[in-house]
């Protein structure tokens, strides 16, 4: 097997949302999702990792699993941060890959 040294990790910011919200009770999601979107939402590493520190301190009493989760992929989730703005939005989510596997005859459907 291949291996890319030096490539980067980029973990799909969609799944990542939906892997901490699992922790949250439903009827607080909406709330905590909101709180995690404008996180995802910034062109700025500086600026999300503001808003990161904001969210934890804010949910670390109330949902910590969910907290310990969020702190240990965030690193991870946000990769596309570190290149240029156009290339963000591309790079963030697997959703355009997701697509693109399902479009192949005989791809692999993503669920």
């Amino acid at each position: 097997m291949a291996k890319l040294t030096g490539a980067r990790w980029q973990r799909c910011v969609v799944h990542f949302e939906r892997n901490v919200l699992a922790h949250v009770p439903q009827a607080e999601q909406k709330v905590v999702a909101e709180d995690l979107k404008e996180v995802f939402s910034k062109k700025w590493r500086s600026t999300a990792e503001s808003l990161v520190q904001a969210s934890i301190g804010r949910y670390r009493d109330r949902f910590k699993r969910a907290v310990e989760v969020f702190a240990q992929g965030l690193d991870e989730a946000l990769t596309y941060l570190d290149f240029p703005s156009s290339h963000q939005r591309h790079i963030k989510s697997t959703n355009v890959l997701e697509r693109l596997f399902r479009a192949q005859p005989g791809g692999l459907a993503f669920r």
